[in-house]
């Protein structure tokens, strides 16, 4: 389970590549989370600007537009920052497309 540091570290890794870019559409390969993941997901996050990356405990919460999306790494999560051409692995569950990059939740 990712402890509180590993946590913080996701964050500061992913900020400053994802900060300040829009949303260009989402892809959920893989819905069974924890916490299934909202149907309507794609559709609220498409054209959303992320604003702030910030942390609460063990929760990563990535201010938006409109509202915020909490993330949490459960037992085995794993956030990572690839360009778009890059092939996905076979856990990745949900893919959020910005312009050349895209952050995937494995």
């Amino acid at each position: 389970m990712p402890e509180l540091p590993e946590v913080e570290v996701t964050r500061l890794g992913i900020k400053p590549h994802l900060e300040g870019r829009q949303i260009t559409h989402v892809d959920v390969i893989d819905g069974r989370l924890r916490w299934p993941v909202l149907r309507g997901l794609p559709k609220i996050l498409k054209g959303q600007r992320l604003d702030v990356i910030e942390r609460r405990g063990k929760y990563l919460l990535l201010k938006m537009t409109n509202g915020y999306l909490i993330i949490h790494l459960g037992m085995t999560g794993v956030l990572r920052v690839l360009a778009q051409k890059d092939p996905l692995k076979p856990h990745d569950r949900v893919v959020i497309h910005f312009d050349q990059l895209t952050l995937r939740l494995h």
